[in-house]
């Protein structure tokens, strides 16, 4: 459509359509500047000659070159094309809207506003043709006194997401007769159809009965129901009761109430202290890596701000013993090393002849 453009390069008024973005001087002085831009780029060489092989920006195969501005192969070049020009339609719709708003007039059609209608955001027509447009596109169905499986309309609820979403209040016809909320989609697409009893009696079809069966240490007293899920109540040897799902006991993950990890778990920490402590003395211990907070750089030798020396100390047979202070850090290290010499070394040797 012929209409009044403004100019992107001298802002001045011109007759164009809706792809016209400059005036006839500048685009001819665009057209100038390309003209000499590709001249320099084939006097640098970096002009693709008719028939070479290049790669195609979105996808990387090889095409044929068959125009100067091609980058893209035979396959993409459709979908780029309408990605481009949908973009540039959304960017110039955007910028007309703009002009449109600031000189007055109606962002859609670009008629001129009225005083009545400058608070609105369209004209009085485009006002009633969106409002006709919208009301058709979504249209209230009526869903009260209807069926869905158990459940029975009741009344319409109170909408969400600002109204886009209808809900309706229905009622199961289970012994509960329990009442909930439910959107007209769930309702027509048949994803709801009760309160959640028909799942129950569902599971309940398919559960297998494990009454009285041994698993491990545990022992099938009876089926509980929690929220919607069907488990059994199990007794273990200590006398302790937990539910179990039917799956997590057939397939042997729960053997136990925990009492029986708990107790691995203790053996497993007596081993190990057993094993790694010889005459009160940690092995592990021996070998312990440096604190983050020591400041020294070397095991067993602190600064002790009260006394404004370097204390040197070592750890044997579950206690602590002072080796001495020093004014420099070397002679405390010195201390601390031949410590190490003649309390850790013995057990460490042992430990490598092992």
């Amino acid at each position: 459509m012929i209409q009044e453009r403004k100019c992107r390069e001298c802002n001045c008024s011109f007759q164009g359509g809706p792809r016209a973005y400059y005036c006839p001087e500048c685009r001819k002085e665009r057209q100038r500047k390309a003209v000499a831009a590709c001249r320099q780029r084939k006097a640098a060489g970096g002009v693709r000659p008719f028939g070479s092989i290049d790669k195609c920006e979105r996808c990387g195969k090889d095409y044929t070159v068959n125009a100067g501005l091609q980058r893209f192969c035979p396959e993409c070049q459709p979908t780029h094309t309408v990605e481009h020009y949908r973009k540039l339609n959304r960017e110039s719709a955007q910028v007309r809207r703009q002009e449109h708003i600031s000189d007055g007039k109606c962002p859609q059609c670009g008629c001129k506003m009225v005083e009545s209608e400058r608070t609105a955001k369209h004209c009085q027509k485009c006002e009633e043709y969106f409002k006709t447009r919208y009301a058709n596109r979504r249209r209230r169905i009526d869903l009260k006194g209807q069926h869905f499986g158990r459940l029975e309309v009741l009344s319409e609820a109170e909408p969400v997401r600002n109204g886009k979403t209808i809900r309706w209040n229905c009622r199961c016809k289970c012994d509960k007769k329990t009442e909930i909320v439910v959107s007209t989609q769930r309702l027509r697409s048949g994803t709801t159809k009760s309160c959640g009893c028909l799942r129950a009696e569902k599971n309940a079809s398919r559960l297998i009965d494990l009454k009285d069966q041994q698993f491990g240490d545990l022992t099938v007293i009876r089926s509980v129901t929690i929220g919607r899920r069907t488990l059994w109540l199990c007794r273990c040897s200590c006398k302790k009761e937990i539910p179990v799902s039917s799956s997590n006991l057939t397939r042997g993950v729960y053997t136990s109430c925990g009492c029986k990890r708990v107790q691995k778990r203790d053996a497993g920490v007596k081993k190990h202290i057993a094993d790694d402590r010889i005459n009160g003395t940690r092995k592990s211990a021996l070998r312990a890596k440096l604190h983050s907070e020591n400041k020294s750089g070397v095991k067993g030798v602190i600064w002790i701000e009260a006394r404004q020396r370097w204390k040197a100390y070592i750890g044997f047979k579950g206690k602590s013993k002072t080796l001495g202070y020093r004014t420099l850090k070397e002679d405390a290290i010195a201390l601390r090393k031949a410590a190490e010499e003649k309390y850790h070394k013995p057990y460490l040797e042992n430990e490598d002849s092992e």
